[in-house]
């Protein structure tokens, strides 16, 4: 995974006081993108832990 920022209160308005409104659109683009990721790889990691409770499960009960 890529070197991601961390994002606090203060750096957000910090961008925002600085940045033009292209460069706002850009960085609104670019939080959208990794947002995205992170749903993507969270929606994995449950389908994962859900698919190996179901095997674990299986196998307690027989």
């Amino acid at each position: 995974m890529e070197e991601i920022e961390i994002i606090s209160p203060e750096t957000l308005n910090e961008n925002i006081e600085k940045l033009s409104i292209d460069e706002l659109i850009e960085y609104k683009e670019k939080l959208k993108k990794f947002i995205i990721e992170i749903d993507f790889e969270i929606k994995n990691r449950k389908n994962k832990k859900e698919e190996a409770n179901k095997l674990f499960n299986n196998k307690v009960i027989k």
